[in-house]
């Protein structure tokens, strides 16, 4: 299977409830192709809604290396480093959210 096949299989696997399959799709994807950003964003995604947010933190602080970050992401990443009491870092990455997307529905809720 390619990276492709395992990214667009993950949704699926979510719309089923099988979260853990779907991780283990996006993790064998980022593994196969590491730039690969809706890979690592979907397994981002997952671990943090799991509570695994420093393995989360990994990919969304590599998503925002790479420039790219989508601004879904940078929401992500920006609440993720404010769990862990990283306030200044979350504060930069809410400004490149504001500047990447202005109108973005959840900016609002980024107060810290």
């Amino acid at each position: 299977m390619g990276v492709k096949l395992h990214v667009t299989s993950g949704p699926a696997l979510e719309k089923k409830g099988d979260l853990a399959a779907a991780k283990q799709r996006y993790a064998y994807a980022v593994a196969l192709d590491p730039k690969d950003a809706r890979a690592r964003y979907n397994l981002a995604r997952l671990l943090h809604a799991e509570g695994a947010v420093d393995d989360a933190l990994a990919h969304y602080a590599r998503l925002y290396q790479d420039g790219a970050a989508s601004p879904d992401a940078l929401f992500n990443y920006a609440l993720a480093l404010a769990s862990r009491g990283r306030i200044a870092d979350a504060r930069a990455v809410r400004e490149r959210l504001r500047a990447a997307a202005p109108h973005h529905p959840r900016l609002p809720e980024l107060t810290f």
